[in-house]
């Protein structure tokens, strides 16, 4: 029987990781994100554009974004954080090397975590605010395993076109 306890944890598990990821974005690209996205007054310090206005945007060639998309799935799925930090955009990469970012994942998320499957849960979404700065959203069902169990939740990654490519920006738990 699977209990309300039992699925606050499920969900609490895979949120914890996704704000872990999070976290180490906000620790060394927050400043250049908030330039960059044209942050105001109110505006959040997270690196997640809710704070801004967004239109829809056209979709560019179909498959740009697609493929980045996969590939950071792959890289999540496969505890691959070298892989994630070159997926990174300039922010994330100018701000620490890819092993700080490693470790900063792994102090983050704790011993023994790890992620167990990542996999799109719907068609890629794309945005634009009004700075100009593309978006890619991505709905995603993480499951990570901590504390001897699988824990899945909802997600989101989101990718920006940084430069005229799409790189991985930030993932993100449901509802944030």
């Amino acid at each position: 029987m699977f209990s309300r306890t039992q699925a606050s944890r499920d969900r609490q598990g895979g949120r914890l990781l996704l704000m872990a990821l999070s976290a180490c974005l906000v620790a060394v690209g927050c400043a250049s994100h908030a330039a960059r996205v044209g942050a105001g007054a109110g505006a959040s310090e997270l690196p997640i554009v809710e704070a801004h206005p967004t239109t829809p945007l056209a979709a560019p060639a179909a498959g740009t974004a697609t493929s980045v998309a996969t590939a950071v799935a792959a890289a999540l799925k496969a505890n691959d954080w070298p892989t994630l930090y070159n997926l990174a955009d300039d922010s994330l990469r100018d701000g620490m090397t890819s092993t700080q970012f490693a470790e900063q994942v792994g102090i983050a998320i704790g011993a023994g975590t790890r992620v167990t499957d990542v996999h799109s849960t719907g068609s890629i979404t794309y945005t634009t605010n009004q700075a100009g700065v593309s978006y890619a959203n991505v709905p995603i069902s993480l499951t990570v395993f901590f504390n001897g169990a699988n824990h899945t939740t909802a997600g989101t990654l989101v990718l920006i076109n940084d430069q005229g490519s799409w790189r991985w920006f930030t993932t993100k738990p449901a509802g944030s």
